[in-house]
């Protein structure tokens, strides 16, 4: 009996190589895999960090005369928001998107204009340990990491106010799984072909080594 149980596990050469690169190739796809998922959703938030900064200077680029003008005419600003938005690539990614005058009061807001007008924009306590900025806002019921990108609108005297872009962590999430999907299965392939080759060479060694 015991040497039965010896038997089950004992393994011959071959195999022995076969499991040994076996191995090795699964702990080096695996780590692999691992390293860029986890670097996966760093790439994504700072392309949209890129991103949403080269949005917020258009904007601010745009809307200077509108905020120089007294009074500011909101429904120009807001169709210069909309210009925006809508050329290029889709900015669904985009949270929200304000306007505000020097001394950082709401002029408009891409969530709701009219509600918003004259409003005074308070500024979250940002955490700045990373790039962007990011805060978290419970607005929604919900804690939501948040980050915010701001370019200031500049004028013939000064910084007549700020164009404020805000894109949320669940927006990188979902891009991210979507990402993460396409690595894993190219990762299993290529583990599939590994372990074939890995197979191959064990017994091609331990066929070298009965000479």
């Amino acid at each position: 009996m015991r040497k039965k149980i010896i038997n089950l596990f004992s393994f011959g050469f071959k195999s022995q190589l076969s499991i040994i690169f076996s191995a090795l190739i699964i702990l080096s796809s695996g780590s692999a895999c691992f390293f860029i998922i986890k670097n996966q959703k760093n790439v994504i938030k700072n392309n949209y960090g890129s991103a949403g900064r080269q949005v917020a200077e258009s904007i601010a680029h745009k809307v200077t005369e509108e905020l120089s003008s007294s009074p500011v005419d909101d429904t120009a600003l807001a169709a210069v928001i909309a210009g925006v938005l809508s050329s290029g690539e889709d900015k669904k990614w985009i949270k929200y998107i304000r306007i505000t005058d020097a001394e950082d009061s709401i002029i408009i807001a891409s969530s709701n204009i009219s509600a918003e007008w004259n409003k005074r924009y308070i500024r979250p306590a940002f955490q700045k340990n990373e790039e962007p900025a990011y805060y978290f806002d419970y607005s929604t019921g919900k804690k939501e990491k948040v980050y915010e990108v701001v370019s200031p609108v500049k004028g013939s005297k000064g910084i007549a106010g700020r164009v404020h872009l805000g894109f949320s962590q669940n927006a990188v999430d979902a891009l991210a799984a979507s990402s993460v999907r396409i690595v894993i299965a190219t990762v299993l392939i290529a583990l599939g072909f590994g372990l074939l080759l890995a197979v191959f060479f064990g017994m091609l060694l331990a066929g070298r080594s009965n000479f």
